[in-house]
């Protein structure tokens, strides 16, 4: 496993447009290549779109189209064989995902997410986390895409404003419990599953320099 600690000392706290992963460029450029954040972000809004009937199923899955790439691999977090609904291209996603499209959902809206990046480097690849709990997955499970309700951890993955994997995986009950920066990224989830993934993408070199943007929706201060 990586060094986690090599990192530690890099990470900031996120503001309004870093959550959202705006990097520096032209409007223009920043338009045109999206971040694995707000491509997950839109995913959610489609998925909810649909399922609440105001956009056309048709439109929405043109929509979806536009933010995979057409080799999308979807793959089981754990790295162990796993059976359930794993599509292996974007054609084969948004047919899977065309049959969730009848499911009852609350909304689709993550308990925690975290945004990576390496802003130096803007030829790699951009992560984003997003830790669901029970029946608020957009089609998501850890066994994949087959939307069975239960809680699940989706990490994607995005270049040149296209997604290309996503990994689904067990939560380990961090959506059940409340948690600051510092202990998600100290998890079993984090450090053994996730961190892994970007270690593969990033490399060691890279690795040092990446920048993490936090957010939990559930542990919000309210002033007064």
């Amino acid at each position: 496993s990586p060094d986690t600690s090599r990192y530690k000392d890099k990470r900031r706290s996120p503001s309004t447009s870093s959550s959202s992963g705006s990097s520096s460029g032209s409007e223009s450029e920043q338009e045109l290549c999206f971040t694995a954040a707000q491509l997950a972000e839109h995913m959610c809004e489609l998925f909810v779109s649909v399922t609440s009937k105001k956009v056309k199923s048709q439109r929405a899955l043109d929509m979806l189209s536009l933010c995979l790439h057409d080799d999308l691999k979807v793959l089981p977090l754990s790295r162990q064989p796993t059976e359930g609904v794993w599509p292996e291209s974007s054609q084969s996603f948004v047919a899977q995902w065309q049959l969730l499209q009848t499911l009852t959902t609350a909304q689709m809206s993550p308990k925690t997410r975290i945004y990576v990046q390496v802003p130096q480097r803007k030829d790699l690849a951009s992560f984003c986390v997003d830790v669901f709990p029970t029946n608020n997955a957009p089609g998501f499970s850890p066994s994949g895409v087959c939307g069975d309700g239960g809680a699940v951890v989706v990490v994607y993955r995005a270049v040149d404003g296209k997604i290309t994997h996503i990994w689904c995986g067990d939560d380990m009950g961090v959506s059940e419990r409340a948690m600051t920066e510092e202990q998600f990224l100290d998890s079993e989830l984090f450090v053994g599953n996730i961190l892994e993934v970007m270690f593969e993408s990033f490399g060691a070199r890279n690795l040092e320099d990446m920048v993490i943007h936090f957010n939990d929706y559930t542990d919000i201060p309210v002033a007064g």
